[in-house]
C-alpha cells in the first residue's frame, strides 16, 4: 500500500509540473511580467528581481490610520535595505521589485499553490498532509478591521514539497489571506526562511504576486524577501505583522517589522466577501508533508515547555476592531489535529513585552493522512 502510495504521489507531482498556469491561478493566469522591467537588480542571496512601474495601481495614503497608543515593545527585526541587495538600497522611487520567475518557476509556483489552496478547513482534519496549530476568533458575528502579531522567526528544516510556516491569517466567506514566515522549497527553490503572503478569493489562489492579489508599495522589501537572522535558543528575532482593513476604501494593507511599515495592499475590489472586512483571524503554525513522509517540524522544533526561550510564539496577539483600535483579541479557541504539534493560549500575561501569547510548534515526525 505504501509503495503504491508513493507511485500515485510521483504521479501527481509529474502531473501537476505538466499542466499550464491556468486554472487556479485565476481566469488571468499565473503572472510572468519579466518583460516589462524598468531595472534588474540582485540580492546578496542570488534572487533576481526586476524593478516594476505598479505606481498607477497605488492607493493615496493614509486615508485611514489605526488609533490609541502604540505597542510599548514592537518586534526586534527591522529591514535595512544595506544588508539586502547588492546595490545597497533597491528599486528606484516610483518602482517595486518583483521576484523574476522562468517558466520553471511558474510551474512550481503552481504546485506551491495547489497544496497550499485545497487546505481543510478551520477546525477540522479533513484534508490530509496539512497540520496546525493555531489560535482563532470564535465569534463569527463580528466584524474585523484586520489582526495583528510579533512572530518569532525560526528556520525549520524540511524537504521535498514539504512546508514549515508561522502566520497570521484573515477570512471572511471564501476569501482569506495569511502573511508571515515560510520554508517552502517548491516555491522558493531553495531552503531560506521568507516573507510570504498567500491569497485566496472565489476566483483564484496564489502566493505573493503571482495573482491578481496584493499591490507592493516599496520600492526597497519585496513581498518574498529572506528573514535574517532567525531565532536560536539563546536570541529571539521575531517580526510584527499586521493585516489591517482599510474602511475608507475597503481594501486590505500589509504592515510589517518593528516600524508597521506599508509594504502592500489588496484591493477591495478582488475579494467577494473580505471587501467588506473580516469574521475571522487567526494565529499560529502550520505545515505540510506528503503521507507516509514524516512531517517536518513546526516553530522552533522543539516539543512544548511553555517558555518563550524555547516555543515559538505570536505575542501581543491582537484584533482590528470596528473603531480601527488595535487591541488585545479576546475570546479565542486553541486547536491542533496531531500529537506532533501543540499550542498553548496562554491568554493576557499582563505583561507589557507579551500581553496575550501563544505558544506554538512541535518536532514533527507524523506519518499518518
Amino acid at each position: 500500500m505504501a509503495r503504491t502510495r508513493s507511485v500515485v504521489l510521483l504521479v501527481l507531482f509529474t502531473v501537476f509540473l505538466s499542466f499550464s498556469c491556468n486554472g487556479v491561478f485565476g481566469n488571468s493566469g499565473l503572472h510572468n511580467n519579466n518583460k516589462l522591467a524598468k531595472k534588474t537588480i540582485q540580492t546578496k542571496y542570488g534572487d533576481t528581481y526586476d524593478c516594476m512601474n505598479y505606481t498607477n495601481d497605488l492607493p493615496v495614503f493614509p486615508p485611514s490610520q489605526l488609533k490609541g497608543s502604540r505597542d510599548p515593545q514592537k518586534s526586534s527585526s527591522l529591514f535595512n535595505p544595506s544588508n539586502f541587495w547588492l546595490n545597497g538600497k533597491g528599486c528606484p522611487d516610483g518602482l517595486v521589485p518583483i521576484r523574476r520567475t522562468t517558466k520553471d518557476d511558474l510551474k512550481r509556483a503552481k504546485l506551491a499553490t495547489e497544496i497550499h489552496a485545497s487546505k481543510y478547513n478551520p477546525l477540522t482534519i479533513d484534508k490530509h498532509g496539512t497540520h496546525y496549530a493555531i489560535v482563532g476568533t470564535t465569534d463569527a458575528n463580528t466584524k474585523y478591521h484586520g489582526g495583528s502579531a510579533i512572530i518569532s522567526v525560526y528556520h525549520p528544516s524540511v524537504v521535498g514539497t514539504q512546508y514549515s510556516s508561522g502566520r497570521i491569517k484573515v477570512q471572511n466567506g471564501p476569501d482569506s489571506i495569511e502573511v508571515g514566515w515560510t520554508v517552502n522549497p517548491t516555491l522558493y527553490k531553495d531552503n531560506l526562511t521568507r516573507l510570504y503572503t498567500f491569497t485566496k478569493t472565489a476566483n483564484s489562489a496564489c502566493f505573493n504576486t503571482l495573482c491578481n492579489s496584493i499591490k507592493p508599495v516599496r520600492s526597497d522589501m519585496p513581498l518574498d524577501m529572506v528573514l535574517e537572522p532567525v531565532s536560536t535558543i539563546d536570541h529571539k528575532y521575531d517580526w510584527k505583522f499586521m493585516l489591517f482593513w482599510d474602511v475608507a476604501n475597503g481594501n486590505w494593507r500589509l504592515k510589517v517589522s518593528k516600524d508597521e511599515t506599508d509594504i502592500g495592499f489588496w484591493p477591495k475590489n478582488i475579494f467577494t466577501s473580505l471587501g467588506d472586512g473580516a469574521n475571522y483571524v487567526e494565529w499560529g503554525g502550520e505545515v505540510f508533508s506528503p503521507p507516509n513522509v514524516p512531517s517536518p517540524p513546526m516553530g522552533s522544533g522543539s516539543s512544548m515547555l511553555e517558555m518563550t526561550n524555547y516555543d515559538a510564539y505570536c505575542r501581543l496577539i491582537k484584533i482590528i476592531n470596528e473603531t480601527d483600535y488595535e487591541v488585545n483579541a479576546v475570546g479565542t479557541k486553541a486547536f491542533s489535529d496531531v500529537n506532533q504539534y501543540q499550542v498553548k493560549d496562554e491568554g493576557d500575561t499582563h505583561e507589557a513585552d507579551f500581553q496575550h501569547l501563544v505558544l506554538f510548534g512541535g518536532p514533527g515526525g507524523y506519518t499518518g493522512l
